[in-house]
């Protein structure tokens, strides 16, 4: 391995010059193998030492189609030791050893990112004339020639800025993600009525009924698809109907568009209180003290900051915690959230189905987040930048 730098979720780590051997086993005659060469990571808990070195993850011979190994995936970021960052997939085709495949990404210069900023037709520009800010949108783009909306002199070396990305608005026009809630429709019909019982995923139920005042439906089947259909949508509730049940019978009550869209609206706006007002569970689970504390020592993401909690840390193997975030003077740096969540994702950016990359901020108040993504792991960061005044 040849000497270089790498970046493995956040730390440097270098291959010194001279650079270092990996032993790759010999393969198997009629088999093919795919091995890993990565970088491992590994914590000393008791010691609080880390160390970085590089592997070899043999993989396991197939006669057609060999897949890579397993490995230790995850991220240092959250304590996982020992953790693996695939550097090479190296092809074995009998005893033959193939070209390694690459499987990083490298970084681009810092030179070659400030030297031209991808512009795309309808994005904003704008330039100093002078005094007088002036600018325009892009009307053609062609490599790294921009053709503007309208002619105008701009001096050689006038230094330009994209004031509006197209990109950028247009996916969040197009985004629109919102959380609902489960629910289950079962339809019930009776002589004299049709009885809907909508129950939500956490077991919460209500009922709204129609009487069957019109006879029955000429084309049953029809009609009965028609109320399935009518009841499965939500509108703009909190709601989505994920399933509607209704029995087969040989009469359907013949109901009119607006008596369905009336009885799904009263049964789910039923719902929705129904769910307002239901007494809120307290539960307390039995204490365990077994469980150990599983990431070394708790550092300020905990939040520990009075002797209770410092206590409780100690009786599960965190002992010598560091002040809570609450405690300190100055976050900024700070990572002060990791999540699942995925604001990216939420806005249809994720960066592995194509979505527009660039940095993403948060704003609250006078204080803002700069948003760090982990798509390896599918996670997302919050770390804290400062106030907006300071």
């Amino acid at each position: 391995i040849a000497p270089g730098v790498a970046c493995f979720n956040g730390a440097d780590v270098e291959v010194p010059a001279g650079g270092e051997d990996v032993t790759i086993d010999n393969g198997t005659q009629g088999m093919m193998r795919h091995d890993l060469v990565v970088l491992r990571y590994t914590l000393d808990a008791l010691e609080q030492t880390e160390d970085v070195s590089l592997a070899v993850v043999k993989g396991t011979p197939a006669a057609s189609d060999p897949q890579d190994p397993a490995y230790n995936s995850g991220s240092i970021l959250d304590g996982t030791s020992p953790c693996d960052m695939p550097l090479w997939r190296i092809p074995l085709d009998g005893v033959a050893v193939g070209e390694p495949e690459p499987m990083y990404s490298v970084l681009a210069p810092i030179d070659a990112l400030r030297d031209f900023v991808s512009l795309t037709p309808g994005d904003g520009i704008c330039w100093l004339a002078g005094d007088e800010l002036t600018g325009t949108n892009v009307n053609r783009v062609e490599g790294r020639r921009v053709w503007p909306n309208r002619e105008t002199a701009v001096r050689v070396g006038t230094e330009i800025f994209c004031n509006y990305d197209k990109r950028f608005y247009d996916t969040l026009e197009g985004c629109r993600s919102r959380r609902t809630i489960g629910v289950r429709a079962e339809v019930e019909v009776t002589p004299t009525e049709l009885r809907v019982r909508f129950t939500d995923e956490e077991g919460v139920t209500a009922s709204a009924a129609c009487p069957c005042a019109n006879g029955a439906a000429r084309d049953a089947r029809r009609m009965r698809e028609t109320i399935i259909g009518q009841l499965a949508k939500a509108g703009d509730t909190i709601f989505q109907v994920v399933e509607v049940h209704f029995p087969e019978t040989e009469e359907v009550p013949f109901l009119r568009m607006g008596e369905l869209n009336a009885l799904r609206r009263e049964g789910l706006e039923r719902l929705a209180e129904a769910r307002i007002g239901r007494p809120a569970p307290r539960r307390i689970p039995e204490r365990d003290e077994t469980v150990r504390y599983p990431y070394g020592t708790p550092d300020g993401y905990e939040n520990i900051t009075n002797r209770l909690a410092r206590r409780f840390y100690e009786r599960h193997g965190g002992a010598g915690a560091a002040a809570g975030y609450d405690l300190q003077h100055d976050l900024r740096g700070v990572s002060v959230m990791r999540t699942p969540y995925c604001v990216r994702r939420e806005l249809g950016m994720c960066l592995r189905q194509g979505g527009v990359g660039g940095p993403l901020w948060l704003r609250h108040g006078g204080f803002r987040y700069r948003l760090e993504f982990d798509c390896d792991q599918c996670r997302m960061r919050v770390v804290y930048a400062g106030r907006e005044d300071k």
